[in-house]
């Protein structure tokens, strides 16, 4: 089951997230979180999904076209609209269900479903509607998806069902990357960022500051799903190697500001690097060599704290670790961090030689082969002693460098970078869920020619 985010607002106007949008109407955006998995649709829903299409009241049904993810999922986005001056007329009472079902080529049901009920508040202004949203996420296929919407106690329903196609990925890189997932996982989350596709965040505020106004920069514009919530299961992602090898992933949570502390991240911009970051932490930490072992670290460089240390990949927990991230407290200055904010730089770089010094997943007969993927959230300004970094000698390792996208609030320096320059790390530019894909290809083949003492032309 899942969780549906209702709105209520103006119709015809573009809605905000964000409740004062709506302060001039009398009301609030509503959203509605449930315990939907211990509710179900009655049994009138089951026999009524299965009839033609039927229309008791206007609606508007979008089922928008599939996403792919930096977690290489494919989303499917599904936005029902009613006009509650409509609904009143017609006379449904107060209580509204909404059903959601995907089947396959040939008709069947598959397992899981989207159900939610919603009391309508009383007194409703006759130009506002009712609108929700929910997602699901979906394998490459044929599929039909069956929308329901109905009172209980009037016997009104809605029912629409239509073809969706979930086109292949051309020239895939990776064809077996979800042969292992299940055809459809129903999203248990509805991100607000993400209720509308266009939304944006209100102007950028100045805020009084020492040392003159702080600005805190905002995004506009199509929000690339980076804020859904993980989708389960296991990437096939196999490595093959001749030797068994050691992957260390190292993330970092810090949330960029510029070096003179005059400009900040928007919360939604946060959230938008955050969430790019564990989708494709959590697809990495899937790598699955031969023989060997995949270990996760995450830092919060700014604020030089260690926030996961060297854990097994099997072992994670990427729901409770999504749900973690998401609470981190960017706004509270550390005051130890503060004090030693010149000190970053190297506490980045001594974590990394702490890393790379790190044995484990070895045969009896053979050492493996270590390799290094740094993965921020965004680029840094960086503070310290001396400008080379780490130190240039020779440590076993090889270094993967995933470079997050350039972004107008960027400090126009990536210390990261520099920092791990002396190791000569091979680079990706994040850009797009697509291109990720193909750099995620790129990253098992050069694990594949390096586990076997092959050194191959940089991508």
């Amino acid at each position: 089951m899942m969780r549906f985010e209702f709105w209520i607002g103006s119709k015809g106007s573009p809605r905000l997230p964000i409740p004062l949008r709506f302060l001039h109407l009398g009301i609030v955006a509503l959203f509605l979180v449930g315990s939907a998995a211990a509710q179900s649709a009655d049994t009138h829903a089951v026999d009524w999904i299965s009839k033609p299409d039927r229309q008791d009241f206007p609606w508007k049904v979008q089922v928008l076209p599939p996403r792919l993810t930096f977690q290489q999922r494919n989303l499917v986005q599904v936005r029902i609209s009613l006009d509650s001056e409509a609904l009143q007329k017609v006379g449904t009472d107060s209580d509204l269900n909404f059903l959601v079902r995907i089947a396959d080529k040939d008709g069947r049901w598959l397992p899981g479903e989207s159900y939610r009920p919603f009391h309508v508040p009383t007194g409703l202004d006759k130009h506002q509607e009712i609108q929700f949203d929910t997602g699901m996420y979906l394998r490459a296929g044929e599929y039909s998806i069956a929308v329901l919407a109905y009172d209980r106690s009037l016997k009104n329903y809605n029912l629409t069902r239509r073809p969706l196609r979930v086109p292949e990925v051309k020239d895939d890189p990776v064809p077996e990357l979800d042969s292992g997932l299940p055809q459809v996982e129903f999203i248990t989350d509805i991100p607000k960022d993400s209720i509308n596709p266009a939304s944006v965040e209100m102007t950028a505020a100045r805020l009084p500051r020492i040392g003159g106004p702080r600005v805190t920069i905002t995004r506009v514009g199509p929000l690339n799903d980076q804020t859904w919530p993980l989708g389960h299961g296991i990437e096939t992602l196999q490595i093959a190697t001749p030797q068994p090898i050691r992957i260390d992933l190292i993330l970092d949570f810090s949330d960029w500001t510029d070096p003179n502390f005059r400009v900040e991240n928007s919360g939604q911009g946060y959230r938008q690097d955050v969430g790019r970051l564990l989708q494709m932490a959590s697809l990495l930490s899937h790598l699955s060599p031969k023989e060997g072992c995949v270990h996760v670290s995450a830092l919060d460089i700014l604020k030089m704290k260690v926030l996961i240390d060297r854990q097994d990949a099997k072992t994670l927990n990427w729901d409770f670790i999504q749900k973690q991230a998401n609470s981190l407290d960017q706004a509270t200055v550390d005051v130890r961090a503060l004090n030693a904010h010149n000190q970053t730089q190297d506490f980045f770089a001594k974590f990394v030689a702490q890393i790379s010094n790190s044995s484990g997943c070895e045969s009896k007969n053979q050492t493996a082969r270590h390799f290094v993927i740094v993965a921020p959230t965004s680029r840094l300004a960086l503070s310290g002693h001396g400008d080379d970094g780490m130190a240039k000698e020779e440590d076993g390792c090889f270094y993967f460098y995933l470079k997050p996208p350039v972004s107008p609030r960027d400090p126009g320096a990536d210390d990261i970078k520099r920092v791990l320059k002396p190791k000569k790390p091979i680079e990706f530019d994040i850009s797009d869920p697509g291109k990720f894909r193909k750099d995620l290809a790129k990253l098992i083949a050069e694990i594949e020619r390096r586990s076997t003492g092959g050194i191959s032309a940089r991508p």
